[in-house]
């Protein structure tokens, strides 16, 4: 099981006895049962078992969202993605998350083709209607 990468995502940092959660770190599992699980914190250098329950607290670090990491700097490659598809994206939104890499050689701008963008347009207007004359 040893590798898999978990990251807390409560909303306040976790203490309890020696063991301290912070919000947004990720963290490695060792090992995990039905009732425990263990997972090491590399900067910390500690190893921490905790009770299933817990594991309510953690997501897998596969995607993040634009402000998830606002303040952060990301070492590993990252691909900023909605960047021609949403009206929710604007040049600010662009200039967040490249600016979270630490290194501008590690980030992918994915833009979606002009038929994705227009397939997508016209899915958003026939949402619009149906929610308009469900409504």
């Amino acid at each position: 099981m040893g590798g898999l990468k978990l990251i807390y995502k409560s909303k306040k940092n976790y203490k309890y006895n020696n063991i301290r959660l912070y919000i947004n770190y990720d963290y490695e599992i060792k090992s995990i049962n039905l009732d425990t699980f263990t997972i090491y914190d590399d900067i910390e250098k500690m190893t921490m078992k905790l009770d299933i329950e817990m594991l309510k607290h953690f997501q897998l670090p596969y995607s993040e969202t634009c402000h998830s990491v606002q303040g952060m700097s990301i070492d590993e490659e990252l691909t900023v993605f909605d960047c021609n598809i949403s009206s929710h994206t604007d040049r600010y939104y662009v200039w967040t998350a490249i600016t979270r890499a630490t290194d501008l050689n590690n980030v992918t701008i994915f833009v979606y083709d002009d038929k994705e963008v227009e397939k997508r347009r016209k899915s958003k207007t026939r949402l619009y209607f149906k929610k308009t004359v469900a409504g």
